[in-house]
């Protein structure tokens, strides 16, 4: 007899396996992937900007509004999303108190705020940003006062720095809650 027939099936498959392990080149390492910070880069008033991805809910065209009495300009009145009341901000008018041109449509930034949505109108939405945590800065553009006071940090995208507008600090502006007149 040979001592391939001597052996039992299950050690011709251990031995098999020790083959296939001294032979393998091995599993590739995984390399550190660095980390990515996400946000919807849009544009007010001939700002771009970039709204985190975890403070919007919803990026859609803009709605027929009903207008509401006894609001501010601002707020442009209440939207139906899919069977859902929006409140619909002009976020141009609130911040620089100039409306958008009356052929502009703009864009919405839908968030969610004390369990209602809201609709922010931005000029455009350019698309989604990826950016590395290298990239992130301190360092932010010169902007207007209204503004600057929702800009967090930056990111530098191509020599420039996009500035972050933190909706989460908009929302909890005492000016910006106070809607009504």
């Amino acid at each position: 007899m040979s001592a391939i027939e001597q052996r039992s099936p299950y050690d011709y498959l251990v031995q098999l396996e020790r083959k296939c392990r001294v032979a393998s080149p091995g599993l590739p390492v995984a390399e550190a992937q660095q980390q990515q910070w996400s946000g919807v880069l849009f544009n007010l008033a001939g700002y771009e900007l970039v709204a985190p991805m975890s403070e919007v809910a919803e990026i859609g065209d803009m709605l027929p509004v009903a207008r509401l009495p006894g609001v501010k300009p601002w707020v442009m009145g209440l939207a139906n999303m899919r069977g859902n009341l929006v409140a619909i901000i002009d976020l141009r008018r609130y911040l620089f108190a100039t409306d958008a041109s009356a052929t502009e449509a703009g864009r919405l930034l839908v968030i969610r705020h004390g369990g209602s949505l809201v609709g922010l109108r931005v000029d455009t939405v350019i698309g989604m940003r990826h950016f590395l945590e290298t990239q992130r800065t301190g360092d932010t553009p010169s902007l207007p006062p209204p503004l600057e006071a929702c800009v967090v940090e930056g990111f530098l995208d191509q020599g420039m720095v996009k500035p972050v507008f933190s909706i989460r600090r908009l929302v909890n502006d005492p000016a910006f809650q106070d809607a009504a007149l």
